[in-house]
Formats: structure tokens, sequence, C-alpha cells
């Protein structure tokens, strides 16, 4: 029997190798910084080798590859890549476009259905895809107003599919929950 539904966020929501490689190249430039003593390529290149040897979530890949490509650790360059590596990776965590719509409408129909606000989970569900659709219209005239920013019709039906994807998921996810 299902008691869960588990969301991967790595390359489901977020892109995580996008993530990642700005998060080296940040950790690469504060290794620098701190007076790396090889260059940024070969450094690079063993990274790599470790997260392909030990793994993409690694947690001492900056040690293993310094050792291996200076032939020692320096305290202050390791440290330096950590703190760089660590605050690119908090910046570049983004979400794919128009997920955000996807868990607005997951969101309104759990907080519709939780409060009770209406009788049953469909027309909470249709509470939520309206409610949903409501914000991506308005989301689509405020940026018709922003400069550089393009207001289309494509991009509200992105979003209003995001909504119905969030409202179906949580929907399918009551029906399979056991009561």
């Amino acid at each position: 029997m299902i008691r869960a539904l588990i969301f991967d966020l790595d390359n489901t929501l977020t892109d995580f190798m996008k993530m990642k490689d700005a998060a080296i190249e940040a950790g690469l430039d504060g290794m620098a910084d701190a007076g790396l003593t090889v260059s940024r390529e070969v450094l690079r290149e063993h990274i790599w080798r470790v997260y392909d040897a030990k793994g993409i979530e690694y947690q001492q890949v900056f040690d293993e590859a310094l050792s291996a490509a200076a032939g020692m650790i320096d305290p202050r360059v390791l440290s330096a890549g950590i703190v760089a590596y660590r605050r690119a990776r908090e910046s570049t965590l983004v979400l794919y476009p128009h997920v955000q719509y996807t868990l607005l409408g997951l969101l309104f129909v759990r907080a519709f259905f939780g409060a009770r606000v209406m009788p049953s989970l469909v027309g909470c569900a249709l509470l939520a895809v309206v409610a949903g659709f409501a914000i991506g219209i308005a989301d689509e005239i405020f940026q018709a107003g922003i400069p550089g920013r393009v207001s289309s019709e494509a991009d509200f039906r992105a979003d209003a599919l995001g909504v119905v994807l969030g409202v179906v998921a949580y929907a399918l996810a009551r029906r399979l929950r056991p009561d």
C-alpha cells in the first residue's frame, strides 16, 4: 500500500547539474583567490574524478582533489573553496520555469481541502485551479508593465498547466493514501 509520495528535487524541480557546475566554478575561484598552487583546469579534472569514483554528493571532494592535484591540503585554500561553493550552490538552486505554479496548485488544493473550504476534494481542486489561474493572469498583467519583461498567452498556458498538474498530483496522492 502506498503511504507517501516523495519528490526528488535533483533534476525534477531544479537543474541540479547547472547548480553543481556553478558551485564548483565558484569553489575554484575561491581557492584561486586564496592561493591555489595548481591550475584550475587540473583541479577541476580531479574534482570530477572524485565525483565519478565516490558519487556526485561526496562531501570531501575538495579535500581529496586538492590532495591529489597539489600533493597537500592548504586549509586556507580548502576553506575558501568550501565557502565559495556553498554560497554559489544556494544562489543557483532555482526552480525550473513554471514549477512554482505546480507547487502553487498543490499547496492551494491542500490548504483548501485541509481547511474544508469546500465539502469535497473536487470542489477544493476546482477552487485551487481558479485561484492558480487568477494568480497566473495577474502575473502576466504585471509583467506587461515591467520594462524588459514579456507577457504572453503561452506563458499563461504553461502556468495554468502547472497549476492543474499540482492539483492532480495532490488528488492522486489523496486517492492512493489510505485513510
